[in-house]
């Protein structure tokens, strides 16, 4: 989990910088958002993604561009066959999240008196 919030470091960087970024580069950047959006459970945009991603494997500008100007509520249905949806990385964000929930430090202070 630590190398893909590593590796979406590396996006958020480039997307504010403005950073020229080569194909394979932006391939990759793509796989780590389509990975994310699993993770965080948003079929919307993991769909958008996934297209997107498919769409520079292929190679053709105009349909990248179309898919990119595409609204996000057209994508509620795709299925793509293929690559799994990271059900790894759902088990370690999940895992990631029980170790990180906040505590209530009263509440504990007052249970252990009783």
């Amino acid at each position: 989990m630590n190398a893909l919030f590593t590796r979406l470091h590396t996006v958020r960087h480039s997307a504010v910088h403005r950073l020229q970024t080569e194909m394979e580069g932006l391939k990759y950047m793509i796989e780590d958002a389509v990975t994310l959006a699993s993770v965080l459970r948003d079929d919307l945009r993991r769909n958008k993604l996934r297209s997107i991603e498919l769409e520079l494997h292929g190679g053709d500008l105009d349909k990248l561009q179309n898919i990119i100007e595409k609204p996000l509520n057209e994508f509620a249905d795709f299925k793509f066959p293929g690559r799994s949806l990271a059900p790894r990385y759902i088990k370690m964000y999940h895992r990631y999240l029980s170790y990180h929930q906040p505590r209530n430090v009263l509440s504990q202070a007052s249970s252990s008196k009783v």
